[in-house]
């Protein structure tokens, strides 16, 4: 394992300058069929979508984002009439969140570009919005897997790759400041930023470990997980100290990362893998998960073993996304069905709202 410099990734950049990536053209007339991923801005007004398309002779997909108001709760179909915008990308995308705004975005895509894009009103008799391209940063060698906020700032993220790397990214000056080649023996699938302590982050692999973290240490990373021949697909953390990892058996670990040798908590969902899981707020809280299935679950870690508090079953296809709005309160869902569920979950056992 080795973390390069930083030095030639900038130059590398400088070289070719960031590059934009979304040319200004109309809305696409409809969204793709398959829904990957959606998340809420910040103050709970805007809704981003990403969408691909996986069956014609050209593999693309698209971006979305909607207002709010135009968001129905039951099963709903998104129509591309009613967005504030969308454009067109020409590579699959898999991940994407809101920065600190309701304005800017970035994106992980199939061709191992992280890209950052923008809305920007033009001006006109009717003034209309467009999609805008930031910049693209090409220095993943495979489809990038997951991307988070590293710092609280919106301005440093980190992203991994099927290549089996880790990188963080500095926005502001569109550079990779540390880069973790190789970080796992395998792709690395999630990566997720450390509630209260912005600097460290884990991470999980097929290879079936899972590391925590720390890029100013000398030697960064520390073992949560030895590699138990289960391939692990994505993790969350339930609060500053536990970290809940999922793999391809469908098993959600529980670990404290105090005393990771310790007897860890454990539930077993449906044997399908686990393919996304997102905690309640940045500060952690219930956990919501989806697998290669139609089901979505929602489990508290705050107890002395966890409990399912909350299941839902109405997508008619693989749930793909999930998105806690805070502003509301409620989870949001997307799926290859081509609808959007919003979920009410009442019950809270661990006193984190």
């Amino acid at each position: 394992m080795s973390s390069i410099s930083s030095k030639a990734m900038a130059d590398s950049c400088i070289l070719t300058g960031p590059r934009m990536v979304i040319p200004p053209g109309p809305t696409p007339p409809a969204l793709d069929k398959h829904f990957d991923f959606l998340d809420w801005s910040p103050d709970g007004e805007k809704l981003l979508i990403g969408t691909s398309d996986l069956t014609s002779r050209s593999w693309g997909g698209s971006v979305w984002i909607f207002n709010n108001v135009e968001c129905q709760e039951d099963g709903w179909s998104p129509q591309a009439g009613k967005c504030l915008v969308g454009a067109q990308l020409d590579c699959g995308v898999n991940v994407g969140r809101f920065l600190r705004s309701s304005d800017k975005f970035i994106i992980g895509c199939d061709s191992g570009s992280v890209q950052i894009l923008g809305t920007k009103s033009i001006p006109g008799a009717q003034e209309t919005i467009q999609i805008q391209g930031h910049a693209s940063l090409s220095e993943h060698n495979d489809v990038v897997l997951d991307i988070d906020d590293l710092g609280g700032d919106g301005l440093h993220f980190v992203s991994c790759s099927e290549d089996k790397c880790i990188k963080i990214w500095d926005l502001e000056s569109f550079v990779a400041t540390h880069t973790f080649a190789p970080a796992h023996a395998r792709s690395v699938t999630s990566v997720r930023t450390r509630p209260s302590e912005a600097q460290n982050f884990a991470s999980c692999s097929r290879d079936g470990s899972a590391l925590l973290w720390d890029p100013r240490e000398e030697f960064p990373a520390s073992s949560l997980v030895c590699s138990s021949g289960i391939a692990l697909t994505s993790l969350s953390w339930a609060n500053e100290m536990t970290v809940v990892v999922g793999g391809v058996d469908g098993q959600l670990n529980a670990i404290d990362i105090r005393n990771t040798s310790q007897s860890q908590s454990k539930i077993q969902l449906c044997k399908r893998p686990v393919h996304s899981m997102k905690s309640k707020s940045s500060k952690g809280g219930p956990v919501a998960v989806c697998q290669d299935n139609s089901k979505i679950s929602v489990l508290d870690f705050g107890g002395e073993s966890p409990v399912e508090i909350f299941t839902n079953d109405s997508h008619g296809d693989f749930v793909r996304g999930l998105s806690w709005n805070q502003k509301h309160a409620s989870l949001w869902s997307c799926g290859w069905d081509s609808k959007i569920f919003s979920h009410h979950v009442a019950t809270i056992t661990n006193g984190v709202a």
